[in-house]
């Protein structure tokens, strides 16, 4: 999973670029993408950019993007919202268009529903990294045209991000050392394990590489049919009143009342009162 987030400067930069440092959230701000896994540690990250820069052009320059395998095998990609362009390692939320009055096909709306709960690690993530170092929702620093002023700041970011990491692994392992029993055995069979279960078929077309000239998005159209097939199913439902196809019969058996004894509503009312 991948999100941007600004870091605001508390003081203002004195630099010939200064007027870029204005963000969208503060009056002077620095943009990171950040990019993490499933255990809230941060893996990657750019920092430096004004805060005026877009969350997508500081993932372009990254070189997670200009060199994807390199660090993506052919079945691995990275989640983020419909700030980014969809591509074969990168799949993100889809986003509302207004010439079609903002509504989304509901394959679509599934997929965003189904994307939207890993991404709230993200969100904690960050919530994690800023709440632990203050110094980071408000740099007091100042930027200016010594390329140093930068690259100080820059190596602070650094350090935060490592001690981060290095904390979670100390949780973590606290945690391994509390709660592990050697008397219980698991059933857990290696990966190479000539009896372990057959991958699930509809999740092949997921192992296997994109073509080289497909489209950018074919990989999150993937994704999204898989998601449909499995989920659909489970909460395959429609709101009544939208089903035109139940007969009067139909209506009168599913809620369990006749309403043929109602002749008009004034009768109904009359029996309320």
């Amino acid at each position: 999973m991948q999100d941007g987030t600004l870091l605001r400067l508390g003081i203002e930069p004195e630099s010939d670029d200064a007027a870029d440092y204005h963000g969208r959230k503060f009056a002077y701000s620095i943009t990171v993408n950040v990019l993490n896994d499933d255990e809230r540690r941060i893996r990657a990250y750019c920092a430096g950019y004004p805060g005026s820069a877009h969350d997508n052009q500081v993932w372009r320059n990254m070189k997670q993007h200009r060199d994807p395998g390199s660090y993506f095998l052919e079945n691995e990609f990275v989640m983020c919202d419909t700030a980014y362009e969809p591509s074969w390692f990168c799949v993100p939320a889809f986003k509302c268009v207004v010439g079609d009055g903002l509504h989304l096909h509901p394959h679509k709306t599934l997929f965003n529903t189904v994307l939207a709960k890993p991404r709230v690690v993200r969100e904690h993530i960050m919530g994690l990294w800023k709440g632990q170092f203050c110094w980071l929702r408000n740099i007091r620093m100042k930027i200016t045209n010594n390329k140093n002023s930068l690259k100080l700041i820059l190596r602070y970011i650094d350090s935060t991000i490592v001690v981060h990491n290095m904390l979670l692994d100390w949780r973590e392992a606290e945690d391994r050392n509390a709660a592990w029993d050697e008397s219980v055995v698991t059933d857990l069979t290696s990966i190479d394990d000539a009896n372990r279960a057959p991958p699930i078929a509809e999740r092949e077309v997921l192992d296997q590489p994109t073509p080289l000239h497909a489209l950018n998005d074919m990989r999150r159209t993937q994704l999204m049919q898989y998601i449909c097939e499995t989920y659909i199913h489970s909460y395959n439902y429609s709101p009544i009143q939208d089903d035109l196809s139940l007969s009067h019969g139909d209506w009168s058996s599913m809620v369990g009342y006749d309403f043929s004894t109602d002749s008009d509503d004034s009768s109904v009312v009359s029996e309320l009162d």
